[in-house]
């Protein structure tokens, strides 16, 4: 999914993209860091369809792009 972050919860790890909630955790997301992205910046999201079926929230993120 592409689009701009409307939130960012560094505390939590968390950032919000096209009403979806994800997890972007240090450890485990290649890419971006979420310390380093504003609330507006663009960016492209990958994630696990499976998770996003689930229905649990947030959602990992795999990859995170600025564009």
């Amino acid at each position: 999914v592409s689009g701009a972050i409307s939130s960012i919860d560094l505390t939590a790890n968390t950032f919000m993209v096209d009403g979806r909630t994800f997890t972007a955790s240090p450890e485990n997301t290649v890419g971006a860091k979420l310390s380093e992205l504003q609330e507006g910046d663009t960016v492209r999201v990958e994630f696990s369809e499976e998770d996003a079926a689930s229905g649990k929230s947030p959602i990992n993120a795999m990859v995170l792009e600025k564009e």
